[in-house]
């Protein structure tokens, strides 16, 4: 089995701010950015509550995951 290379965990510094009047805004994909603490709380509860109505899992995504685990597993060998 082949070793893989070592990652590199970013890691966070945290640091207070005061709270802006509206969450800033990420001008590429036009969503909210990070808290400074680098979740994106409204992602969270957005998957929470899929994961919670069954429909977070789809064939799809499914056969996507399963399509890059063969390949991950076709390039190590």
């Amino acid at each position: 089995m082949r070793k893989t290379s070592p990652r590199h965990w970013y890691r966070w510094k945290l640091t207070l701010c005061s709270q802006p009047a509206s969450p800033p805004t990420n001008r590429v994909h036009d969503r909210p950015s990070p808290s400074p603490e680098g979740i994106r709380h409204e992602l969270v509860a957005r998957i929470r509550q899929q994961i919670a109505d069954g429909t977070y899992e789809t064939e799809d995504k499914w056969r996507l995951a399963e399509e890059a685990l063969l390949r991950r597993i076709e390039d190590t060998l």
